[in-house]
């Protein structure tokens, strides 16, 4: 059905623009703005600067591993860390607003539109049908040609109106999404605010380089991170709400096609086996043709189902794999923290200091480790998610 076969656009573009939809990767969407990048492109891009943020927050765990915090050295490193992070995290906003910019003029109320034109269409083919039926006497071959083309045509529009539904409770439940994460974001921001201001007033009163300066700054890094978190937190449920929204977009015409198929097929069998005779070798012919046809329809729907459900499992897991990142990374800096506390209680060149890096670099290294493991997953080179991990 050629109108069916343009849903995988429609949803897109609806679900994209009049709710400030972030790039989802792997989603495509047809940009509105002449000369403007593809969609993809863009996404291409913004993950590719993810890939680069993990690799420096890889090499700059592995650079700092052992380092005392309060150092030159480890100071220098993260004032060229965070200025490294910033200026990627600034390119990403800017491919976001350029993929946001570039669906600007498309939004809900198009699949709202074509939803109420198609109740039109479905009103009118009713009309039209009855006036039609007027014209031919009952029983005649016109009017049970008429009757037929009322059929398809009732199936075309009912199948569409179902599509149509379904993209305008997707763009609702984005909708939702989006604006819960804008409360997020706005809390979180207050959140940091007030984390900055409260960190610069208790750093007034304790002397500099202090055991206690020390573990203040600690102290507001560990909350830093904490806010930070549940920021990605709230982006990466809004991908995924995204993400299954859209899942199987790719497949979503063809599948239309074949329900559309389906439904002819059957319709097709219904008449035939009403010209021939029971029991005949023209309705033994026609069965052993309908049973051919279904089963290799059928067949291809189930494939295409599969690889819907596929697509939103997928999303649910690069979910749960960002949450295991965030949780290694916590794990990270905990431990490093734990380290840098241990150090100043104890005497240094001692056997127990001697044993206390030992253990930290073994902890180290294996959380490093692990965090690879997870990256590789969601970078697609590793190998497959195992659950308790």
């Amino acid at each position: 059905m050629q109108m069916s076969s343009k849903k995988m656009w429609v949803l897109g573009a609806a679900v994209a623009a009049a709710i400030n939809l972030l790039p989802i990767s792997g989603v495509s969407f047809q940009s509105s703005a002449v000369g403007a990048p593809a969609y993809e492109d863009v996404v291409g891009q913004i993950n590719e600067i993810d890939r680069q943020i993990l690799e420096a927050e890889g090499r700059f765990a592995k650079q700092t591993a052992g380092m005392n915090k309060g150092g030159r050295q480890y100071k220098q490193l993260q004032a060229e860390q965070e200025q490294s992070l910033k200026q990627l995290r600034n390119q990403k906003a800017k491919l976001r607003e350029q993929a946001e910019n570039a669906r600007k003029q498309q939004g809900a109320g198009a699949v709202a539109g074509k939803l109420e034109n198609n109740a039109e269409a479905i009103a009118n083919e009713k009309k039209r049908h009855a006036e039609a039926l007027k014209r031919m006497p009952a029983g005649s071959a016109a009017a049970q040609n008429e009757n037929q083309r009322f059929e398809d045509r009732m199936r075309e529009l009912t199948t569409r109106r179902a599509d149509l539904k379904e993209d305008v409770a997707a763009v609702k439940e984005v909708r939702q999404s989006t604006e819960a994460f804008k409360k997020d974001v706005s809390q979180m921001n207050k959140a940091i605010a007030g984390e900055k201001e409260r960190h610069a007033k208790a750093m007034k009163f304790l002397p500099a380089n202090s055991l206690a300066a020390q573990e203040e700054q600690r102290a507001h890094e560990q909350k830093l991170r904490q806010i930070q978190d549940g920021y990605e937190t709230a982006g990466d449920k809004r991908e995924m709400t995204i993400a299954k929204v859209s899942g199987g977009k790719a497949v979503d015409g063809e599948l239309d096609n074949i329900n559309t198929q389906i439904a002819n097929e059957k319709a097709r069998h219904d008449r035939r086996m009403a010209q021939v005779m029971n029991g005949s070798a023209a309705a033994a012919e026609e069965n052993r043709l309908y049973a051919e046809n279904m089963a290799r329809l059928s067949g291809r729907q189930a494939e295409l189902q599969n690889a819907a459900a596929g697509s939103r499992y997928s999303a649910e897991q690069k979910f749960a794999l960002k949450r295991q990142l965030d949780e290694l990374d916590q794990a990270i800096a905990a431990e490093n923290d734990r380290f840098q506390r241990r150090l100043n209680d104890i005497d240094a060149g001692s056997e127990i200091e001697r044993l206390e890096r030992q253990r930290h670099a073994t902890a180290l290294a294996d959380l490093n480790n692990r965090k690879a493991v997870v990256v590789a997953q969601i970078n697609g080179t590793g190998p497959a998610q195992a659950s308790g991990q």
